[in-house]
């Protein structure tokens, strides 16, 4: 099976959500690239980027993307970090990718990142909005397809799902 769609978005833009449900209503397999570096790692993403660092976790990512491309997955879900690596830009331009956009308040909100305790550590929208600002020159690199996803879940799977059919020919 080839790969039938890339997800990438920022962290809460709903590339495992969406993914799960396209994979399901399309038949098609799904497979994240966090689950790969979580199995890699041996421990959570977030344990991972806290007990070995970002060099080693980035190490970890760049090695899991390319096995998971590399295992012809249908539907694709790739972290927003990964994208830091030219590499991983290069290896995604040829292939269907989907950008999931979505604003600094729905990544705060869908983090859990709104409650008064989270307000106290830091201003979260400013920080969030500060590393989307980062990364959306590189969802802008390789997506083939600028998705609304401040839209319901349903929503958007559905326009992915006509994306699947009509512009890569699924059924």
């Amino acid at each position: 099976m080839a790969i039938a769609l890339v997800l990438v978005g920022a962290p809460g833009s709903g590339k495992t959500a969406v993914g799960l449900q396209l994979a399901t209503l399309s038949g098609l397999a799904f497979s994240d690239v966090d689950d790969a570096i979580e199995r890699a790692a041996g421990m959570s993403t977030a344990e991972a980027l806290i007990t070995a660092g970002e060099a080693q976790f980035r190490h970890w990512e760049a090695q899991s993307l390319r096995t998971v491309l590399s295992q012809d997955h249908g539907i694709v879900a790739v972290g927003a970090g990964a994208l830091k690596d030219p590499a991983a830009r290069a290896a995604l331009a040829c292939l269907p990718v989907a950008w999931l956009r979505v604003g600094a308040s729905t990544v705060v909100k869908r983090k859990g990142m709104d409650g008064p305790r989270s307000a106290a550590l830091l201003p979260p929208r400013a920080a969030v909005a500060d590393q989307l600002q980062q990364y959306e020159p590189w969802f802008s690199e390789v997506a083939t397809w600028d998705v609304d996803a401040e839209a319901p879940l349903q929503d958007v799977v559905a326009r992915l799902a006509d994306v699947l059919r009509s512009d890569l020919g699924q059924e």
